[in-house]
């Protein structure tokens, strides 16, 4: 009886150690979802205030330029 009792008590640690592995990779995967969604949605905004901002930089150059070629011409 005892050696059946502590067979049990095995099997039961060892699927409490398989579940909790099994928990743990659960978590870190939706701790990965909730990250890349995060930093889609943040790095989605700077992304497109860089453009934004890019684009008149490169318009103020332009101008710039067309000045300088029409001063210089």
């Amino acid at each position: 009886m005892a050696d059946a009792v502590a067979a049990a008590r095995a099997t039961i640690l060892e699927a409490n150690r398989v579940k909790l592995e099994a928990l743990d990779a659960e978590e870190r995967e939706i701790r990965w979802a909730i990250t890349s969604i995060y930093n889609y949605d943040v790095q989605h905004g700077l992304n497109e205030a860089l453009t934004a901002a890019r684009d008149a930089m490169n318009a103020t150059c332009d101008q710039r330029n067309a000045y300088l070629a029409d001063a210089i011409a």
